[in-house]
């Protein structure tokens, strides 16, 4: 029995495969399992009371983590001491902080496999004196079940059905060795008289019988979660990410839309997510959360009130900062979300949604205009939107003036941030002449090539600061570093921001029809001016390096000294050809008294202007 449970174990590893990258992050987890599998098997054959296995065990486990995870500075590599317990626990919280800051699936960094490690031992333990101590093999189920749920909680991809089967199969075989070994406890069956071919009959009734109730659960286990939208899997998921929204209040927060965020960015799958037609030439991003406070280290949101007040019938109120509904036709747009998708507590919509056509019970925040449900999430779900949008001109932003209109403050800041970002913010817009210039300024900064794009960026070191750790560090990150990032800034110099994460417009497809995927997810910051309201900009690099569904609005381009550009545009920045240097460089000679035709006046194989010199990036982005 003890390798018998041992086999059950190491057959539920494979169940963690998806979540961690790498091909030996479970090779600590395979060696200390089997050491405490086998001090067991060994002990018991000496006959002896059981009661010192779990502590033998214990012990086993124990000084193998010293060989395999603080080797290098343990005596001899294999002796335990107090450094090497300094190093485990410092190791052991360097994988909290990779579990808990990364998205699945995560890097097999020490940390992480010494985490894996200990919860199969503890699981072997418990397993082993469940099996055998207390010969209750099948509540070693509830382990195997546990293991089989994180993938359905942590990675919207789930559970394959490879490692499903590994994991069902290593508890089967358990089960049939504990009814072999009790059978062998009997000893030999006696006959019951009966004849064989009674026997025979008897033996495929059973059979039958099995393999009906065995059909039976097949069926229902594959059609009740297509009639029951809340038996999906996904819900576990949902759920932990805390954005799961359940009935029976009328006030529902939504925590951590930035983890749904990355898990999307980080999924290895380009399946989609909604698919939309539109009467809109461009269409502009769909807004699903609207996160509007910062708490130091993450931007969250505002709890949202579900009540007859903001329930959607007919026209939805305009956004803040708009004294009337604009002029034009509106845009009609209809969106089917994916049946294949997790189901929906908040639509994705253009902004500003006049009406929204959807069934079911909706709500819309009045201050961030988003749309929610206190139902169960629906799945495959189709619905009409009618947007006006109102794209503002370079003019009008630039003459805004303070948010009289704006209600509450979206300048607050909490104390004890890195006084370097502020410095950096107002060094950016020391030259700027208003809020839309200031933003601009910082939005240049981030687009102009020194951030690099990247969906797997290095981990924070331990005790940094998220944020002055991306803007004065390693520059590596995707929109949710860019967004966040750019909000703050903004705020600092006194312009009122928060954070936006939906999805970008899509791809358009050959039949007319926009799909937008999971890496089409996105986040960016919303910025208020007065009379304006709140207005999108894009501090994410768009280009091959960058999130290429990401657009820069053309509002946006104007720079410091753009309103003194005709028609509102910032003049064209572009590099002189060879023929303008070269006419530059004779003007500048003649200038100086010196015959430009002299050739020992210029310097042989003089580098044209318009190339980059080593190491510098003439890209215009990451």
């Amino acid at each position: 029995m003890p390798l018998a449970t041992l086999a059950c174990l190491l057959m539920a590893l494979p169940l963690l495969d998806g979540l961690v990258r790498g091909e030996a992050w479970w090779v600590p987890a395979l060696v200390m399992t089997v050491a405490v599998g086998g001090v067991s098997a060994l002990y018991r054959l000496s006959g002896w009371s059981s009661f010192p296995v779990p502590f033998l065990q214990v012990l086993a486990a124990a000084l193998l983590m010293t060989p395999l995870f603080a080797g290098h500075v343990a005596p001899l590599g294999l002796l335990p001491s107090g450094d090497t317990a300094v190093h485990l626990l410092r190791v052991f919280d360097e994988g909290l902080e990779t579990i808990d800051t990364s998205t699945p699936p995560v890097s097999s960094t020490a940390g992480v496999m010494l985490i894996i490690a200990l919860v199969f031992v503890l699981f072997a333990i418990i397993a082993d004196f469940l099996a055998v101590t207390a010969r209750c093999p099948g509540m070693v189920g509830a382990l195997v079940a546990v293991l089989m749920a994180v993938p359905l909680i942590v990675d919207d991809a789930g559970l394959g059905w490879p490692a499903a089967t590994s994991g069902a199969v290593g508890f089967l075989l358990l089960l049939a060795v504990d009814v072999w070994v009790r059978g062998r406890e009997w000893g030999v069956r006696v006959p019951d008289g009966h004849d064989s071919s009674a026997r025979v009959l008897g033996a495929v009734g059973r059979a039958t019988t099995a393999a009906v109730a065995s059909a039976a659960a097949v069926l229902l286990a594959l059609t009740v979660p297509l009639a029951v939208p809340s038996l999906r899997t996904d819900v576990l998921h949902t759920m932990a990410d805390g954005t799961y929204i359940g009935t029976g209040g009328d006030r529902i927060t939504t925590t951590h839309p930035l983890v749904s965020l990355r898990r999307e960015l980080a999924s290895s799958s380009d399946r989609t997510v909604l698919t939309y037609r539109t009467d809109a030439e461009r269409p502009d991003y769909l807004r699903t959360y609207v996160l509007d406070e910062f708490d130091g280290a993450n931007w969250t949101m505002t709890p949202v009130s579900a009540s007859g007040d903001t329930l959607v019938d007919g026209e939805l109120p305009l956004p803040t900062g708009w004294g009337s509904e604009p002029s034009g036709d509106a845009v009609t747009t209809r969106i089917s979300m994916d049946s294949d998708a997790p189901g929906i507590d908040f639509l994705p919509l253009p902004y500003w949604a006049r009406t929204v056509d959807v069934p079911g019970e909706w709500y819309a925040d009045p201050a961030s205009h988003v749309v929610f449900t206190t139902e169960s999430a629906p799945t495959g779900l189709n619905f009409t939107v009618q947007a006006l949008g109102r794209e503002p001109s370079v003019e009008e932003l630039a003459d805004s003036g303070s948010p009289r209109s704006l209600p509450g403050d979206f300048r607050d800041l909490p104390g004890g941030l890195d006084p370097r970002v502020r410095e950096l913010a107002e060094d950016l817009t020391e030259d700027a002449r208003s809020p839309y210039e200031r933003a601009v300024a910082i939005q240049d900064y981030f687009t102009g090539g020194a951030f690099t794009y990247d969906l797997s960026p290095p981990a924070v070191p331990d005790g940094a600061d998220p944020l002055a750790h991306f803007l004065f560090g390693d520059r590596v990150g995707y929109c949710e570093q860019f967004a966040g990032a750019m909000a703050v800034m903004a705020r600092q110099v006194d312009i009122p921001a928060r954070v936006a994460v939906g999805y970008t417009a899509g791809e358009q497809q050959g039949d007319g029809r926009w799909a937008v995927s999971v890496g089409d997810a996105h986040a960016w910051p919303e910025l208020y001016f007065e009379g304006a309201g709140w207005v999108r900009f894009e501090p994410t690099p768009s280009s091959a390096g960058g999130q290429g569904s990401a657009s820069v609005p053309d509002y946006s381009r104007g720079g410091q000294g753009g309103v003194d550009a005709p028609d509102g545009a910032a003049e064209e920045t572009r590099e002189p050809s060879p023929e303008e240097t070269e006419a530059a460089r004779d003007e500048a000679t003649a200038e100086a008294g010196e015959p430009s035709e002299a050739p020992e006046a210029e310097p042989e194989d003089e580098p044209s202007s318009s190339v980059a010199a080593p190491g510098d990036d003439a890209r215009g982005g990451p």
